[in-house]
């Protein structure tokens, strides 16, 4: 390689204009450019792999300095800063807390997780009373950085050069270089999507119109009758509004962006800890990256980044617990306060945590020392963490894990059944080969949603474990638990994004397994390679995993009007919203006969469906011009949203024609979307 000449710096100062110049024209012509992960890819691997290769510069730092330009230049620059600063006095927050447990130094990524972690369960214990205002959040978010001044130099400069030398001392190696380009490449993909307006389902129906309620109302009602989801663990949520009430949308899905990112090195820390040599560590975070369930969830806001980020933690801490000696057993009390995060994020680890007690009791012993004292402080971390959305959900509606169980609990806001989830596929032998080949009936998606990797690898994987080829106890600790979590949730629902850790931490082991053969290099090399080429092949199918998001449209991410046009194609509804929030001037609540995506919305949304059972059996009911409009003015209804297609509309044609009479046409949106006024 050529090492870095000064007397290149000129020329290479051109290369970035002529780029920046390139990129300029690009965002600024007049038709729409519609590319998918291919087009961007062929296009930016050669930006990061070509002044790798020639300059030695870092490819990872180059992925820094490309999301630096694309923040700049999307305008998006004011709420990166927000976001930097919440990560860092998260990370003061996480220092003081481990520092008050006496326990040894953890990766800084860890610690932002604790802090960050602490700050959403603060929000969501003052999201039942009207405080959720920026100045509110702001001194909040201060408070860490005047309470604990002595660790706030704690990430100082030294510890960023560390982590620098710790990915550049590996790079010695051209395949190295490269699977590290191929990662960064794929990062620099991701953030472009990141940047798009929000178009998936679950993320405009509660994901960020809890953040957006928490913004405009400066509350969350926790109401059942209106959001069945109301009292879901909303940890993920209650983090997203702090970004969102702070910065707003964009800078929001940034975070969401931000925390693959912590799951990314969380991937690296257990390549590590698994004994992994250089490529190995880096080959896990390309699959990491190249994953298109990874994509799916960032891509849009889903709370598996997070969920699957404490949950990645907590098991990269329980397989350290696997020496025979020398562990602190304080480590069980991270374990414990990272579980309870996880719980507090989504409810499957509730499921998960009998496996997890039993990958402690097998692989550790952490329950045969004298540790007694320290596994009841476990217990005492993680109840009142863990356990805050169960107590939230018994006192509002009477179950606490509502509305699953409801065939014991009886709550009265929801029918007497257990609740059941849409994907019932079961498990079986062919499992995965249908995940990875028929993953529609798993996941919203496509063919290949989860990737190739899997399906490839596994069989290696078991057979080296059964046969006693890899005794590896670490990796036989994250195996358990991978393969009973899958097998625990997939019992409940066969969903891949309720397992979503589980399948990363999957693909992990399926590395570790060619990594840890006892073989010649000339046999692990091409194995290597398969690896690599697996994870460009995944980069093919990367948005199969994720309907939203098919196509990127490169002008919608700096210019309003070009996201307005994109959206007028892609999701028209987030358009009405826009304007019945300037219509409905005294934010009474807005009936919703169209698909739930109303994110964003200032007031309450009364949707006719299962998430509001009450009102949609009213709307069902109200039969006839008088009735709907007797409805209407008893829910003191100003607006209604009526949108072709929706379930409610499908199911019972004449209340499209009922609500027509009872109303008056305000605003034509498109052909199959109105917004009408009550008469």
């Amino acid at each position: 390689m050529i090492s870095f000449n000064k007397t290149l710096s000129i020329p290479i100062a051109g290369l970035f204009t002529g780029i920046g110049l390139l990129i300029y024209g690009l965002l600024n012509m007049k038709y729409e450019i519609d590319l998918g992960p291919i087009e961007l890819f062929v296009f930016i691997f050669p930006l990061i792999f070509l002044p790798a290769f020639f300059l030695s510069f870092p490819p990872f730092l180059l992925l820094g300095w490309l999301l630096m330009a694309i923040v700049i230049l999307s305008g998006n620059f004011p709420g990166l800063i927000i976001i930097l600063l919440i990560s860092y006095s998260s990370y003061i927050l996480g220092k003081a807390c481990i520092c008050k447990l006496k326990l040894q130094a953890i990766d800084p990524c860890i610690t932002f997780l604790i802090g960050i972690g602490l700050f959403g369960t603060a929000i969501g214990l003052g999201a039942h009373r009207a405080i959720a205002y920026p100045g509110i959040y702001g001194v909040l978010i201060l408070l860490p950085l005047l309470l604990f001044p002595w660790h706030v130099h704690a990430l100082n400069f030294k510890k960023l050069l560390g982590f620098y030398k710790e990915y550049r001392n590996s790079e010695n190696e051209k395949l190295i270089l490269t699977i590290n380009s191929l990662s960064a490449a794929i990062g620099v993909i991701y953030f472009l999507y990141c940047l798009l307006p929000e178009l998936g389902y679950d993320a405009l129906v509660y994901h960020l119109f809890i953040p957006a309620q928490m913004a405009h109302k400066h509350f969350w009602g926790f109401d059942v009758e209106k959001y069945i989801w109301a009292v879901f663990p909303l940890l993920g949520d209650w983090i997203y509004s702090l970004s969102f009430v702070l910065s707003g949308e964009s800078a929001t899905r940034i975070f969401n962006y931000f925390f693959m990112l912590i799951g990314a090195r969380i991937v690296f820390l257990i390549s590590k800890e698994l004994g992994l040599s250089s490529t190995g560590k880096f080959l896990n975070v390309l699959i990491y990256f190249s994953c298109p369930l990874t994509f799916a969830v960032t891509s849009t806001l889903y709370v598996e980044t997070i969920w699957g980020a404490y949950f990645m933690a907590a098991c990269y801490f329980i397989i350290k617990l696997t020496k025979p000696s020398g562990v602190n057993p304080k480590i069980i009390l991270i374990v414990s306060m990272l579980l309870a995060l996880s719980a507090a994020t989504k409810m499957s680890t509730i499921v998960l945590l009998p496996t997890v007690f039993m990958a402690l009791l097998i692989f550790t012993s952490i329950f045969y020392k004298s540790n007694s004292r320290v596994v009841i402080y476990s217990v005492f971390i993680f109840l009142p963490i863990g356990l805050v959305p169960n107590i939230t959900a018994f006192i509002k509606t009477g179950n606490p894990f509502f509305p699953i169980l409801n065939n014991i609990f009886k709550s009265p806001y929801f029918f007497p059944e257990n609740f059941t989830p849409p994907h019932n596929q079961g498990i079986g032998f062919d499992t995965l080969y249908k995940i990875t080949f028929n993953t529609g009936l798993y996941l919203e998606s496509y063919v290949g949603g989860i990737g190739f990797h899997l399906i490839l690898l596994t069989p290696l994987l078991i057979v080296c474990i059964v046969f006693g080829i890899l005794k590896n106890r670490k990796l036989q600790s994250l195996l358990f638990i991978c393969i009973v979590g899958i097998i625990s949730i997939f019992i409940t629902t066969s969903y891949v994004r309720y397992a979503y850790p589980l399948f990363t931490m999957l693909g992990i082991c399926c590395v570790a397994a060619i990594e840890l053969l006892d073989c010649k290099p000339a046999t692990r090399t091409p194995m290597r390679i398969l690896v690599v080429c697996i994870g460009l092949m995944n980069v093919i199918f990367l948005t199969n995993s994720s309907a939203g998001y098919r196509i990127f449209n490169l002008p919608a991410i700096i210019s309003n009007t070009k996201k307005h046009s994109y959206l007028m194609r892609m999701n028209s509804l987030r358009v009405a919203i826009d304007i019945v929030n300037g219509l409905n001037e005294k934010n009474m609540p807005v009936a919703c006969f169209s698909q739930p995506l109303v994110a964003g919305l200032k007031a309450d949304a009364l949707h006719p469906n299962w998430y509001n059972a009450k009102f949609q059996n009213k709307a069902i009911e109200a039969n006839t011009t008088e009735k709907m409009r007797e409805l209407l003015k008893e829910y003191r209804v100003n607006y209604v949203i009526i949108q072709d297609g929706a379930p409610i509309l499908t199911q019972n044609p004449g209340i499209k024609k009922i609500l027509e009479e009872a109303t008056k046409l305000t605003v034509e949106i498109d052909p199959y979307l109105q917004i009408r006024s009550v008469n």
